[in-house]
C-alpha cells in the first residue's frame, strides 16, 4: 500500500505543502521557521517555536513527536 499526503505544512493558516513522511514535513518547517505547524488529519503534531527543539535540529525527533501526538 501506497503512503498518501497526511502530513500538512501550514504558515499563517494557509497549506503550504502536503507530505507524505513528517521527516519531509519537518524539513519544510525548518525553512519556514516559527509559527509554522504540522498537522496529521487536522490534528496539530508540532507547533514550531513552542517546542523543546527546532525542527531543524533533528527532522527524526519531530517525527517521533508527531508519531507520539497522534497515538502512533
Amino acid at each position: 500500500m501506497e503512503p498518501t499526503l497526511r502530513w500538512e505544512v501550514y504558515r499563517e493558516g494557509n497549506i503550504r505543502a502536503a507530505c507524505f513522511y513528517p521527516e519531509d514535513a519537518a524539513a519544510l518547517v525548518a525553512v519556514l521557521g516559527n509559527g509554522t505547524t504540522i498537522e496529521f488529519k487536522g490534528i496539530t503534531v508540532w507547533r514550531e517555536g513552542l517546542e523543546e527543539i527546532p525542527a531543524s535540529e533533528s527532522y527524526d525527533t519531530v517525527a517521533e513527536v508527531c508519531y507520539k501526538r497522534i497515538g502512533g
